[in-house]
């Protein structure tokens, strides 16, 4: 993703924002200390957000039940939205 790291974190982890991004009845669950998020409920999962290439981010999603690729997509367009706003 083209935003930094923490942007990309903070948007996934928005409770205003997760809807947008995660089918109902999951939820979010920052791990201390990075930028790990635990997905937990209707599907269980892991959200890792590292530094990429040119100031933007490389995010790997493990999760069972919804499609990732359809999720990450939903969550690039929710950072591009956050991004550009501030």
């Amino acid at each position: 993703m083209s935003a930094p790291p923490e942007v990309v974190f903070s948007t996934a982890t928005d409770p205003d924002r997760t809807a947008a991004w995660l089918p109902g009845g999951v939820d979010t669950a920052p791990e201390p200390g990075n930028l790990t998020v635990r997905l937990t409920g209707a599907a269980d999962g892991l959200l890792s957000v590292r530094p990429g290439d040119a100031g933007g981010s490389s995010v790997e999603l493990e999760v069972g039940g919804p499609d990732p690729d359809d999720l990450l997509r939903a969550l690039a367009r929710e950072v591009e939205d956050n991004f550009n706003a501030g």
